[in-house]
C-alpha cells in the first residue's frame, strides 16, 4: 500500500481471478463469390469478389473487492471495440491459342481493394456501484479513456500478361502493370511496374540423346528482370495531423484548440511516390536419376530507388519525423537448395535437404547532400543490423595518463580515442560487427517406415556478430555481481558503457 495515496502497490491475485471481469468476443466472417463465363471458344470472363469482416469487443471491470478497482478508484472499466473490413473485387479475361508448335496466352484484368479500420476505447473510473460494471461504463465519474482511431486505403491495379511458348521448350513471359494507392498524393498516386522473362527447357532439346536422359531427369535455365512497386507506409503519412488540445486564455481559463503535429509527430508530405525495386534474377533447376536428385540455383540483385523512409525533423519544427522518396539501397544475394532421395523403397523412403543463402545489402543513397543520419544507417552499410560502439582499449593502470578520463581511477575502463582529438565523444565510435550472418540456410529430413513418418528440420546461420548483453552488464555495469568505474564522454561522467571488445 502506498502510504501517501492509499492505492494498492500489490494486487491480489485471487481477488483478480474470482472477481475480475474480462471478456473477449470475436466475429469472423469470410465470403467469396465468383463467375464464369466463355463467350467464344479460348476466351473466358471471370469475376469475383471477397470479403474479410473482422470484429472484436473487450469488454473489462474490476470491481472495489480487487486491487486496480479498490478506492479511490471506485471501480474500473474498460470497453475496447474494433472492426476491420477488406473487400477485393478481380476480374481477369483470359485467352489461349494453340496452332502447331505456338503457344499463346494473354490475360488482361482490374482489381480494386479496400480496407477499412475503426477502433474505440472508452475508460473510466469512479462508479456509484459495482453491480452494473462495464454494461453502464457511461455512468463512470471521472473518464479515463474516449478515443477512436481508424486506418483506411485502397488500391486499384490494371494488369496484363502473355506468356509465349515454342515447341514447349521456349518459354518467353511478359507482365505489365498500373497500380494506384490512396497512401500517396495526388499527383503521385499511380506507378507502372513491367516484367519480363524467359526460360529454356533444355531438357527438351533433341540434342539432349537417350544415353544422357538416363540419367539427366530435368535441365532448365531462366532468367528474369523486373520492377516491384512498394507503398508500405502509414495509411496518412500525406497528411500533417491536428490533434485536440487546451490553451490557456487570459490567464485565468483555457479555451480548445488544436495541435500541429499530434501524438505520431509526423509531418505530411503530399508528394510521396511508389518505392520501385529494380530486380534481376537468373537460375537453374537440375534433376538427376529419376529425380532422386535436384539443384536450385539462383542468383539475384535488387535496386531499390525513391525508398520509403522516415526522415528526423529538427525539434524546432514542432514534429518528430517526415516521409521521404530520397534513398536508395543495392542487395546481391545467391540461394542454392538440393534435394536428394538416398532411399526409396517400398517399406522405407529417406528425403533430405539442404537450403543455403548469403547476401549482401547496403546503403547507396541517403538525403541530399548527407551520406549518413547517424552512426548506424550510412550510406557503405547495411540499411539494418549494424553494430556501432567505443573500442575497449584496456583498463587503466597506476600512473597512467587520465587526460580522456579526468574522472577516473585505475581499474576504470579505457576506450580508444579512434579520431585523434584528445577527447572521447560519440565521434570515436566505430563500426564492430554486423547481426546478418554470411550465410544461412536450414537442413530438412524426411523418414518413412510403412505407416510411420518423422520429419526433422534444423537451421544456422554463421559469420555474424552477437551484442552479448549479458556479459557486457555483469563485466561493465554496476550490479550485484560485479562493478567497474565510469566513463566520460564529452567530459561528462556517464557511468559504466557497454564496450566492444577488439
Amino acid at each position: 500500500m502506498d502510504n501517501s495515496t492509499g492505492v494498492p502497490t500489490i494486487f491480489n491475485p485471487v481477488t483478480l481471478a474470482l472477481n475480475a471481469i474480462d471478456l473477449y468476443t470475436t466475429n469472423r466472417t469470410n465470403a467469396n463469390l465468383f463467375v464464369e463465363f466463355t463467350p467464344v471458344k479460348n476466351l473466358m470472363f471471370r469475376s469475383s469478389i471477397g470479403a474479410d469482416i473482422y470484429q472484436a469487443e473487450e469488454d473489462k471491470y474490476w470491481p472495489r473487492t480487487t486491487g486496480p478497482g479498490y478506492a479511490p478508484t471506485n471501480g474500473l472499466g474498460e470497453i475496447y471495440n474494433t472492426r476491420a473490413t477488406d473487400v477485393l473485387w478481380e476480374n481477369t479475361a483470359t485467352y489461349n491459342l494453340t496452332k502447331g508448335n505456338h503457344d499463346l496466352s494473354l490475360l488482361g484484368g482490374f482489381t480494386f481493394e479496400r480496407h477499412e479500420n475503426t477502433a474505440t476505447d472508452m475508460q473510466g473510473s469512479q462508479f456509484p456501484t459495482d453491480l452494473l460494471s462495464y454494461k453502464a461504463i457511461g455512468s463512470a465519474g471521472q473518464k479515463l479513456q474516449d478515443n477512436s482511431n481508424y486506418d483506411g486505403w485502397a488500391v486499384r491495379s490494371f494488369f496484363g500478361r502473355a506468356v509465349y511458348k515454342f515447341k514447349g521448350r521456349y518459354i518467353l513471359n511478359g507482365t505489365i502493370r498500373q497500380d494506384g494507392s490512396s497512401r500517396f498524393g495526388g499527383n503521385n498516386k499511380f506507378g507502372v511496374f513491367p516484367t519480363v522473362s524467359g526460360a529454356w527447357r533444355v531438357i527438351d532439346e533433341p540434342w539432349i540423346g537417350f544415353k544422357l536422359k538416363t540419367w539427366l531427369s530435368d535441365f532448365k535455365l531462366r532468367a528474369s528482370y523486373g520492377l516491384v512497386g512498394n507503398q508500405n507506409l502509414p495509411y496518412d503519412a500525406i497528411y500533417t495531423r491536428y490533434d485536440p488540445t487546451t490553451y490557456p486564455f487570459n490567464g485565468t481559463s483555457v479555451t480548445s484548440g488544436y495541435l500541429a503535429g499530434g501524438t505520431n509527430g509526423v509531418f505530411g508530405n503530399n508528394s510521396l511516390q511508389w518505392e520501385v525495386q529494380h530486380q534481376f534474377n537468373a537460375g537453374t533447376d537440375i534433376a538427376m536419376f529419376d529425380n532422386r536428385i535436384q539443384l536450385s540455383l539462383d542468383v539475384y540483385n535488387k535496386n531499390i530507388s525513391s525508398l520509403l523512409m522516415p526522415l528526423p525533423l529538427a525539434p524546432s519544427s514542432g514534429f518528430q519525423t517526415e516521409y521521404v522518396n530520397v534513398a536508395a539501397m543495392r542487395t546481391r544475394g545467391i540461394d542454392v537448395a538440393l534435394k536428394t532421395t538416398p532411399v526409396k523403397t517400398a517399406s522405407f523412403t529417406w528425403q533430405a535437404q539442404i537450403n543455403w543463402s548469403k547476401y549482401d545489402s547496403k546503403v547507396t543513397k541517403l538525403f541530399p547532400g548527407r551520406d549518413s543520419v547517424n552512426l548506424y544507417l550510412r550510406v557503405g552499410l547495411p540499411p539494418a543490423g549494424t553494430f556501432v560502439n567505443y573500442i575497449f582499449d584496456g583498463l587503466y593502470q597506476q600512473g597512467d595518463n587520465f587526460k580522456l578520463n579526468p574522472n577516473g581511477k585505475p581499474g576504470d575502463i579505457k576506450i580508444r580515442d579512434v579520431n585523434g582529438d584528445g577527447k572521447i565523444t560519440p565521434l570515436d565510435q566505430v563500426v564492430v560487427g554486423s547481426s546478418i550472418p554470411k550465410g544461412s540456410g536450414n537442413f530438412w529430413n524426411y523418414f518413412r517406415y510403412k505407416a510411420i513418418s518423422l520429419t526433422v528440420n534444423s537451421t544456422f546461420a554463421y559469420g555474424q556478430k552477437l551484442n552479448n548483453l549479458t556479459f557486457t552488464n555483469l563485466t561493465y555495469y554496476n550490479s550485484a555481481f560485479g562493478s567497474q568505474g565510469n566513463v566520460t564522454v564529452q567530459g561528462v561522467t556517464t557511468g559504466p558503457q557497454r564496450i566492444q571488445i577488439q
